[in-house]
């Protein structure tokens, strides 16, 4: 992550965090053409990187370096009021995490591109500038571990606008964030987000860039691989679409064939109790019967006794 209390402030001065500037130029490369961003910068006095890389999450690096990245950006503001302190603190908080993650991704296709290397001692000799020794060898051994892998294989992917960010950007001399080909990637880029904070999870990676860049034909780009033009993946969504409807109605139908037994089975079971309590009352009417017979002739013989016939 470069200079990112540095980053942050400039982020704080245009009100828009990890909002990349539009380059003038319409190149757009690739992520392998795309190097890792760098350290480095002329500028001595700018701040040397404190959040480190080499923990389990950003709680962590937060833990370890935010009080003195906060102190930082404080000295290059003057906010009197707490309202307004606090408001700060939670957005520079939010920002740092974005860039230290936005960070992270790069690191990561630095080191997936042919330029870091296809073996891990290639990718140790051509580390980013001014990257740690030691950061830089952290990477290497986690992105190549069998638990990153697994995590990423299992599809924990970042959200599409974050990947067209990280895909779409560099960072220029100045340690900021530019588009690769001016103002349509970052067009593009707010629509995703747009999308993606409209739909949540209920939409894949693949629909959301077909729903947003629309294509004709050919290939477009934002996943990492590329994707099928329109009518080929809007065929695939569309049979997708049909596969799930048809799903549906079988799980549905399966449901109510369920509750048709199960409906079935109570009326059964309601009839064999009925049956039941019919036949108990009948014997108790036929005992009662007879007991008033044996009744009755008893005291008919004790009757005849006593007149002595």
């Amino acid at each position: 992550m470069t200079r990112l209390a540095s980053r942050v402030a400039v982020s704080l001065q245009v009100n828009q965090a990890a909002d990349p500037l539009p380059r003038n130029t319409s190149t757009n490369h690739d992520v392998d053409e795309q190097q890792a961003p760098t350290n480095g910068c002329s500028n001595e006095n700018e701040m040397r990187t404190k959040a480190p890389l080499n923990v389990k999450n950003w709680q962590e690096a937060l833990s370890i370096a935010g009080d003195s990245m906060w102190k930082e950006i404080q000295e290059k503001f003057q906010v009197n009021d707490a309202n307004h302190l606090a408001k700060m603190y939670t957005f520079v908080v939010d920002t740092m995490q974005r860039l230290y993650w936005l960070w992270k991704c790069r690191l990561h296709y630095y080191y997936k591109s042919a330029k870091c290397g296809k073996t891990n001692a290639e990718r140790l000799n051509n580390p980013p500038l001014d990257l740690p020794k030691e950061q830089w060898q952290w990477c290497v051994e986690h992105y190549g571990s069998d638990e990153f892998k697994t995590k990423e294989n299992d599809g924990v992917k970042p959200t599409a606008d974050v990947i067209w960010l990280v895909q779409h950007t560099h960072t220029n001399k100045e340690d900021k964030l530019e588009w690769a080909d001016g103002t349509r990637s970052k067009i593009i880029h707010e629509k995703l987000k747009n999308v993606v904070a409209t739909v949540g999870d209920s939409m894949t990676q693949e629909e959301i860039l077909i729903q947003v860049l629309e294509p004709r034909s050919g290939y477009v780009r934002g996943k990492g691989t590329a994707l099928r033009g329109y009518s080929k993946g809007k065929q695939q969504l569309e049979q997708r679409r049909l596969v799930e409807q048809q799903q549906q109605k079988i799980q549905e139908q399966e449901q109510r064939i369920k509750e048709l037994e199960e409906s079935h089975q109570k009326q059964q079971q309601e009839l064999e109790d009925c049956k039941q309590r019919q036949q108990q009352e009948l014997e108790e009417h036929k005992a009662q019967q007879q007991q008033a017979m044996e009744d009755f002739k008893r005291e008919l013989l004790q009757q005849l006794a006593n007149r002595g016939i």
